[in-house]
């Protein structure tokens, strides 16, 4: 079992059209960050719910700090508040599951990332 450090955010991104609202979750893995765009608040996940996800890894690590400001991202202005951030037990991986147990103060318990086909899902599984 490997363990590190998670936070939990939620992420505006402001286009010219229109402002968007999804929650990133960024796991340090050495000089970068894993990331998962989770279009679903985790929080208010039950138990077996899933969601959709776009992975991608992050090359600055200074994203584990942004928090209540503004960032600009490719030159679109974007806000992020930390809901929740703490250690993080990474169970299992492999190129298509990774099994994590989140020990936050909110974000708590077990969830698997899955890749099906092109697709990745975020699952609670406790």
């Amino acid at each position: 079992m490997k363990k590190s450090e998670f936070v939990l955010q939620e992420h505006y991104i402001e286009y010219p059209e229109e402002t968007t609202k999804h929650w990133d979750i960024r796991v340090k893995a050495g000089k970068h960050l894993e990331e998962w765009n989770i279009y679903q608040d985790p929080l208010m996940m039950e138990k077996g719910g899933l969601t959709q996800v776009a992975k991608k890894v992050c090359r600055d690590p200074n994203w584990m700090k942004y928090d209540r400001q503004w960032v600009k991202v490719g030159g679109i202005p974007t806000y992020v508040d930390i809901l929740d951030k703490g250690d993080v037990e990474i169970d299992q991986k492999s190129p298509t599951t990774v099994i994590f147990k989140f020990l936050g103060e909110r974000l708590k318990g077990r969830w698997q990332l899955m890749r099906r086909g092109s697709a990745w899902l975020f699952v609670k599984l406790s």
